[in-house]
């Protein structure tokens, strides 16, 4: 039959005596133990994801960097709402019964952003050459 002191784990100094618990070891309502740190996302292990990326013209205060691949290059037809200040993607199908709407026009997105490392969706107008 094993008892408790069997059982436990002591921990030994370097010439092999038992290192008798300190207070802070054994009390389980030490508060010191159970106190959280203040140092939340550290502690958690926490990575910010990115949900939202707004699409808007830059800040004329703002020093803008546009990322220089193609793959990150979006030639697209959006309705552009500026008493909301919102743009939308269209999907092709309907572009045809969209192309009467003073709202809606083709754009080219780019990703860019800002020195303070904001990102966001650059919305610059395309002119369409159509062929007579």
């Amino acid at each position: 039959m094993f008892t408790n002191s069997d059982l436990s784990i002591q921990q030994q100094s370097e010439n092999g005596t038992p290192i008798p618990p300190t207070a802070n070891d054994c009390d389980p309502f030490d508060l010191a133990r159970l106190r959280l740190s203040q140092d939340f996302l550290g502690a958690a292990n926490v990575k910010k994801v990115l949900t939202t990326v707004p699409t808007k013209k830059p800040s004329k205060e703002w020093f803008v960097r546009v990322h220089p691949q193609p793959s990150y290059h979006l030639e697209t037809c959006v309705i552009e709402l500026k008493e909301d200040n919102e743009v939308y993607l269209v999907d092709r199908p309907l572009w045809c019964h969209l192309v009467s709407e003073s709202t809606f026009s083709p754009r080219a997105l780019f990703t860019s952003m800002n020195k303070q490392n904001v990102l966001f969706l650059w919305p610059i107008r395309v002119t369409v050459h159509r062929s007579v």
